[in-house]
């Protein structure tokens, strides 16, 4: 990444110097992936449902699209999210943190890292999710995310499984305008 932000180690807030963050608690760190990292992407993206390739993770990293890592005190990948930032809105592409990482609170960090740092930035984020992914959905939901609609057969890889569309809006009023526009999308 061109630019980088340093974090303080209470909050998300964006200092203005270093670009990691650290969260003591919990022993998690935030930065942007490098290419070296990529073997443990696809270690951690392989234990996963829908996978990426070692190729879109390359396409990533050439187009200069942000992947954020979580990595532990001991600086071992645990998860990343792959995210972009388009006129007023920032799309989560893919979050996965590693399977025996989960349910400790990582993925939620993670995506309030984004979410605190970019929103700035954007009137809402937007997101895909399985629809059988309770914990995903829950996470979101948790989070402030509303589902706008059902897109079938989304996934290809995964037989043709449906996803739902959903969106977290920053503004205080819903913009009836915003929300047409992402209707549109539900094709």
């Amino acid at each position: 990444m061109s630019t980088s932000k340093n974090y303080s180690f209470n909050s998300i807030q964006p200092l203005n110097t270093v670009g990691i963050h650290l969260d003591f608690e919990n022993s998690i760190n935030f930065r942007y992936a490098v290419h070296s990292d990529l073997p443990e992407l696809q270690r951690i993206n392989a234990q996963h449902y829908d996978r990426w390739n070692s190729s879109q993770f390359a396409e990533a990293f050439k187009m200069d699209i942000p992947i954020i890592v979580a990595c532990n005190s001991r600086q071992q990948l645990i998860g990343y999210a792959v995210y972009f930032i388009c006129l007023d809105e920032i799309r989560i592409i893919n979050l996965t943190i590693a399977v025996n990482q989960q349910g400790q609170g990582y993925g939620k960090k993670l995506l309030q890292y984004i979410l605190n740092n970019e929103k700035s930035n954007a009137r809402w984020a937007l997101l895909d999710v399985r629809t059988n992914n309770f914990k995903a959905i829950n996470l979101y939901t948790n989070l402030g995310f509303s589902i706008l609609c059902r897109r079938k057969s989304f996934y290809l890889n995964l037989a043709g499984e449906d996803a739902y569309l959903m969106q977290l809006d920053f503004s205080d009023k819903k913009n009836s305008m915003a929300n047409t526009t992402m209707v549109q999308l539900c094709y």
